[in-house]
This record gives structure tokens, C-alpha cells and sequence, in this order.
């Protein structure tokens, strides 16, 4: 066989696949080891004010010079389907970070708007009040006056029918105090 052919045939091959699996992650252990304790140079630098106006402008001459290959016919169509089939990095993060698996998750310690915006995402909106079931809903309300995080505690009111429920919960309160 040609040896310039097999030079370009190794070229398409990973590191895993031209010496072995075992080796290569030998190999990988000790690029590890070796870095350890190195600090990149640019560490803790902070561009100035002056330094990033400049990169803003060299930025925007670049994309708005008619010479640049940015601004080649075609360029940001190429741009673009040089992406398709391209999975995004973000794809199936949402998985990791839903409900009681993000790690900012509160529980039943939520607060007020937060709670709504949750009981908004699973319970879905009637097409009509379920009170008077004549006008479309527009708020949330809670039935129970204990804000619990149960989507069974909610309903979708119209805005008159949420009035009359908070004034009666508010004239029984008064009662019993």
C-alpha cells in the first residue's frame, strides 16, 4: 500500500483509535498530572474600559468593512447551514436543572410570584373562568389562602370572580379575628 496514503487514511483516525484506548488514556492521566498547579498568564487581568471600547470598534469595522470576508456574499448563509445537524451545547441541559433537581430549588419556601409563575407552567389555562365560566380567565387565584405548592389549590379566574373570592375571604377573616 502507498505510504502517503496511509499518512492522509491516519490523519481521519483519533488518538484512541491509533494507539489503543488503554494508552491514550495513560497518556491523557499524565497531561492531567503535569498541569496541576499551572495558572494560565492572563489570569485575574481585567481589560480596561479604554481596551474594550477599542475591541468594540475593531469588532464593528470588521463586520462593517466591505472587503471582510464577513461581508462576502452569501458569508452568514454559509454561516448559518455550517450548523445544521450541529446538536447546541444546551440541548437536555433544562433535564439537569428542573424543579427539585436545580439546586437554587426553595420547596414550600417559595415566594409569591415565583409560586404563581409555577402553578402557571403546570396548570393549564380554561378557556373559560372556572367560577362564572363566562369570561376567559386572567389570574391565578389561591383557594385555600395558604399558598401551598399544589396545583389542586388554584384556579383560573376572571378578574371580577377573583375580586368577589378575595373580598369574601378577606370579610371572613375580619369575623373570626
Amino acid at each position: 500500500m502507498n505510504k502517503r496514503k496511509d499518512m492522509f487514511d491516519m490523519k481521519k483516525k483519533t488518538y484512541e483509535e491509533m494507539v489503543g484506548l488503554e494508552k491514550a488514556e495513560a497518556w491523557k492521566k499524565k497531561l492531567k498530572e503535569a498541569k496541576k498547579g499551572f495558572v494560565p498568564w492572563n489570569v485575574g487581568i481585567k481589560h480596561t474600559e479604554a481596551s474594550k471600547k477599542l475591541m468594540s470598534i475593531k469588532t464593528k469595522e470588521v463586520w462593517q468593512d466591505p472587503n471582510s470576508k464577513y461581508n462576502e456574499k452569501g458569508f452568514k448563509e454559509k454561516l448559518s447551514k455550517s450548523n445544521i445537524g450541529r446538536k447546541p451545547w444546551n440541548k437536555g441541559y433544562g433535564e439537569y436543572c428542573e424543579d427539585e433537581k436545580n439546586n437554587m430549588w426553595k420547596g414550600d419556601k417559595v415566594g409569591y410570584g415565583a409560586l404563581h409563575e409555577w402553578v402557571r407552567r403546570r396548570k393549564p389555562k380554561p378557556e373559560f373562568c372556572e367560577c362564572c365560566k363566562n369570561k376567559p380567565p386572567y389570574d391565578l387565584a389561591n383557594i385555600s389562602g395558604e399558598y401551598k405548592r399544589d396545583v389542586k389549590d388554584f384556579d383560573w379566574l376572571c378578574r371580577s370572580c377573583h375580586a368577589i373570592r378575595d373580598w369574601r375571604t378577606r370579610k371572613n377573616e375580619k369575623k373570626e379575628s
